[in-house]
């Protein structure tokens, strides 16, 4: 459902980085001619619409990161005249980076709880607490957000926020298949047919809509967006050579992706791969082009880059740690010791006694390859104590030779005297002669004695 919540928040997003003539595209309007005789004022005005601007542009691009580095650059001066607009664009950021909670807390802002600053955010509030699966508070959400741009909202996007809030409250078992199938095909325009596919294929039905699009107009076919949702159907169908043949022409993350898939299913790794690189060029925070193309960067021996593709992973408390350890297999692999021990250490703090055995092998060897010599003991010791033989060994080494580490850096060749082959090969055997020293008739005799003067 999360990865679903930001495919649907890159469509929704928009929304909530909206201006109307009522707010602040106006207000900056006023403002600069009120006070166009001051040029200091002129400049900051300037700089922050300018600043407002290019993190908008990023965020409608997925561009999360160069987004909140804007919001960042621009709230080093004073930013009271713009705090509205800046909470409601850090809340988008936080929620296209996953990161729910701080989502929610930046559309607590005073602001953005009235209006006209609510009708702007709560569609993204909405989408937030289906996120964090606060399920009873929902739809009382929702009424009041419908409600409040009953005016300005197009039907299109009221079916989606209609169908994924009833799917977070659980009511009307069979509401999906309902909302796609009271909707004819034939009966749309193209705008409208576009919501209603992309329903199909965000809940799961797009064998519902499959009969009806080869009866679709040249009109729905010359559109290239409606062509790629359709190739997009049609690669959910199975239909791989029709997908192709719709995607010819296009480009878009979703569709690279779809390339990628296809040729992934014909064995050539590294088209896939390529095609999975494109995707993210084009979109940055694409969660299936970077999980698709994670395992071939590997496969590829892609080490650097494989280290870049993890640090792109959708990362939410359950999976934090495991995205640390990722990254510092690809830094390892890599030949990158420090920067695997700054994500392994991480690892080390946030799972402590818990460390997972992989964290442990990883923080042992790149311990010996530091010449860290107290830090490969203290892990190869946790690493044996969980069952990995090879650390136990680097301990035994450890008592035998004094300094593992220093060995393993030594670059001089050992002379090989081939003594292996003597032991190994077969000699005759000799005669062992045991020598008696005492006479077993001597032994006897003094038992005798003994018993004699016992008696």
């Amino acid at each position: 459902m999360k990865h679903l919540l930001l495919t649907l928040g890159l469509i929704i997003a928009p929304w909530a980085l909206a201006e109307t003539p009522r707010g602040a595209a106006a207000a900056w309007v006023g403002l600069i001619l009120e006070q166009e005789e001051d040029p200091a004022l002129q400049a900051r005005a300037t700089r922050e619409r300018q600043g407002l601007q290019a993190a908008k542009f990023a965020l409608i691009n997925g561009k999360v990161g160069l987004a909140q580095h804007h919001l960042r650059e621009l709230r080093r001066g004073d930013v009271s005249r713009i705090e509205p607009i800046l909470a409601r664009y850090a809340a988008t950021a936080e929620f296209l980076a996953g990161r729910w909670e701080t989502a929610l807390a930046a559309l607590k802002h005073p602001a953005l709880s009235r209006s006209p600053g609510y009708g702007r955010v709560c569609n993204l509030k909405v989408l937030t607490l289906v996120a964090l699966r606060m399920d009873t508070v929902v739809a009382e959400e929702w009424r009041r957000c419908r409600a409040t741009n009953a005016v300005e909202a197009s039907q299109g996007n009221l079916v989606w926020m209609d169908m994924l809030v009833a799917l977070a409250d659980g009511r009307a078992p069979g509401i999906a298949e309902t909302t796609v199938l009271k909707n004819p095909l034939y009966n749309l325009d193209n705008n409208e047919l576009k919501v209603m596919l992309k329903l199909a294929l965000f809940v799961n039905q797009e064998k519902l809509v499959m009969p009806a699009i080869d009866t679709l107009d040249y009109q729905a076919v010359v559109d290239e967006e409606l062509r790629g949702i359709i190739a997009h159907l049609y690669y959910r169908g199975g239909q791989l050579v029709r997908a192709w043949k719709f995607m010819e022409g296009l480009s878009g993350p979703n569709l690279e992706n779809i390339r990628g898939n296809i040729w992934l299913m014909r064995g050539n790794q590294e088209l896939a791969y390529a095609q999975y690189k494109l995707a993210l060029k084009q979109k940055s925070n694409s969660h299936n082009a970077a999980e698709r193309a994670l395992p071939l960067a590997w496969s590829l021996k892609q080490w650097q880059e494989g280290g870049k593709l993890a640090g792109r992973m959708y990362v939410w408390e359950g999976n934090r740690l495991q995205q640390h350890t990722l990254s510092a297999a690809f830094a390892v692999q890599a030949g990158e010791w420090d920067a695997a021990l700054v994500q392994l250490q991480q690892v080390f703090q946030g799972a402590g006694e818990a460390t997972p055995l992989e964290a442990l092998q990883l923080g042992g060897y790149v311990a010996l390859q530091r010449k860290d010599k107290v830090a490969a003991e203290k892990l190869s010791a946790k690493a044996c104590e969980a069952g990995d033989t090879i650390s136990c060994w680097v301990l035994v080494g450890q008592s035998h030779w004094g300094s593992v580490p220093v060995l393993m850096a030594r670059t001089d060749e050992i002379e090989a005297k081939g003594l292996w082959r003597e032991l190994a090969s077969e000699t005759p055997a000799t005669v062992f002669k045991d020598e008696p020293l005492v006479d077993q008739r001597d032994i006897d005799e003094l038992d005798d004695a003994m018993i004699k003067l016992i008696k």
